[in-house]
Formats: C-alpha cells, structure tokens, sequence
C-alpha cells in the first residue's frame, strides 16, 4: 500500500471517515470518549475537522477480511466501494 491518505477527519452516520472513506487505523489507535476525538497509539489526539496524511492505500471493503469487512459493513460507503488504511508503523501528520 503504497498510497497517500489524507482528508478530514469527519463522523458519518456514526463511523469515523477520512474524507468520504471509513478508515482503518493503525493498531493501538483508540476513540477517546472523554474528548469526542481519537487518540494515536503515540498519543497525539485527532479532532474531527482536523486534517490527517500518511501512508496507506484504499482496499475495497470486498477484499478485506471479513473482521473488518463487518465492521464497517454500515458504514457510508464512496462511489468506489473503498475504505481508507493506514499503513501500520508509519507516522500520521496532523493539520487543523
């Protein structure tokens, strides 16, 4: 995945999207209930609005396994059918 994703962090229909893609986060990555915001697995909080880029790429959801593939079953899907990943290990920039 060799891709750059980047784009707002928006909530829809009560998934989190990075501009009109559900996302798949990097593990260790968490929704903090206390701010309404995630929380990298390095601490960095993302609020929504906040622009975020890094590496990754846009599988479609039919290739995913299917964990994940439910998880954002629900979720607003794009005109591609694809989801937004970041790749694990890779830093996440951050831009309000």
């Amino acid at each position: 995945m060799e891709a750059l994703v980047e784009g707002p962090l928006v909530l829809s229909e009560g998934c989190l999207m990075v501009g009109e893609f559900p996302v798949i986060w990097p593990h260790g990555t968490r929704w903090d209930d206390d701010l309404g915001a995630v929380r990298l697995s390095d601490g960095r909080v993302v609020a929504l609005g906040d622009r975020v880029s890094g590496g990754g790429g846009y599988p479609y959801l039919s290739d995913l396994g299917p964990d994940l593939a439910e998880r954002l079953a629900d979720c607003p899907t794009n005109a591609y059918g694809e989801v937004a990943s970041f790749n694990a290990g890779q830093r996440i920039s951050l831009s309000e």
